[in-house]
């Protein structure tokens, strides 16, 4: 599913925001415990920083496209940087 430019510009404004405001869960939907609270099995951290910054096959990819000269259009690409900025902030 992709998000709409509105929910885009939600996510960033709440996201910039100071004091963001405080989202209620969906009627009948159990609201997540305090990350403090919740157990992580072993090893799952570790493995998540041993992850690359960097995704090689990606890099391979957007490559090859730079060598036969496929770039994508503006529109494409501000939609992939502000949709990694929304990502990575909610990381």
């Amino acid at each position: 599913m992709q998000p709409t430019n509105r929910q885009v510009e939600r996510s960033l404004a709440a996201l910039l925001a100071d004091d963001p405001p405080e989202v209620p869960a969906p009627c009948g939907a159990e609201v997540a415990p305090d990350p403090a609270e919740r157990a992580v099995p072993d090893g799952v951290l570790e493995a998540i920083h041993a992850l690359p910054a960097v995704r090689s096959d990606r890099l391979d990819e957007a490559r090859s496209l730079v060598a036969a000269g496929s770039y994508p259009d503006a529109d494409v690409l501000a939609q992939k940087m502000v949709g990694r900025i929304v990502c990575d902030r909610l990381r």
